[in-house]
């Protein structure tokens, strides 16, 4: 049986991680998955000629120690039986979701969107832009105003130019079992890149590594291929967006934002990125 095991949910305090860890909590929740919440914390220092650290490791460890227990117990409030491991790490924040990620093999990192300026860094913050781009775990990054519901239509954006991995498609067969959903794959490119029938094959192969899933495959021809799938996530009512980090340009543009166009990705849905 399809089953999620673990989520680690790294959180900095903020309003934006703070509802990251509620839709990682009801996640955890409805999957019967064990909650690992992490904050990677670093002493502060005044900058002098020799720092001097403006508080002790000991009690910066203490105060990041209950503030992460306060978290605990407003959800086991609400879900008695769920299963939480606290983690405090000192060092960088990278670095340290990674390794926590790998420590506690968790089958996905629940993050938030945290940045108000223009690129893929500010835009999500620059150390979610940086997990997405190095971690083998599953991503799921939780926009601002996004709030966990039943997971009916998981999009699937993928290039026809590109092979998807069979490992990085079980992902997406997994968690289609897991909640029951469908898949839509979707490939939009722009009028003059007409595919060869090579490339058009592509999506058989998906439906091929999906096997029953229920799945239907959308081909649109636009010359702005991030505006037309935002409008298609919309119009088909989905869920999450999955996408493959190798295609980075359209991954860079669903976050990128310009005086005349408010931010392309639109962040009321999740998206779920899985590396390949």
């Amino acid at each position: 049986m399809t089953k999620l095991q673990s989520i680690l949910v790294p959180t900095d305090f903020s309003s934006n991680s703070e509802n990251a860890v509620n839709y990682g909590v009801d996640l955890a929740a409805t999957c019967g998955a064990k909650l690992v919440l992490l904050h990677v914390y670093q002493v502060p220092v005044q900058l002098s000629e020799n720092p001097i650290p403006l508080i002790s490791i000991s009690e910066l460890e203490d105060a990041n120690r209950a503030a992460l227990e306060k978290y605990r117990k407003k959800i086991v409030s609400k879900y008695p039986s769920i299963e939480i491991s606290i983690v405090l790490k000192l060092g960088f924040v990278v670095d340290e979701i990674l390794e926590a990620a790998n420590e506690n093999k968790v089958d996905l990192i629940v993050m938030g969107i945290t940045g108000v300026g223009a690129g893929l860094n500010s835009l999500i913050g620059s150390s979610t832009a940086t997990v997405l781009k190095k971690s083998k775990t599953p991503i799921l990054v939780i926009p601002a105003n996004s709030k966990f519901k039943k997971i009916e239509n998981i999009a699937l954006a993928f290039d026809y130019k590109n092979n998807i991995a069979s490992d990085a498609l079980m992902q997406v067969k997994k968690y289609s079992q897991l909640f029951g959903a469908k898949v839509v794959a979707l490939n939009v490119f722009k009028p003059e890149a007409v595919p060869t029938v090579e490339e058009a094959a592509m999506g058989i192969n998906v439906k091929n590594s999906l096997g029953t899933i229920d799945c239907d495959f959308k081909y649109l021809q636009s010359e702005d291929v991030v505006e037309e799938l935002n409008q298609f996530v919309d119009s088909y009512q989905c869920d999450w967006l999955v996408m493959f980090p190798h295609n980075y340009n359209l991954f860079e543009g669903l976050f990128h934002k310009s005086s005349t166009k408010q931010m392309a990705y639109h962040t009321h849905i999740p998206l779920l990125s899985i590396h390949q």
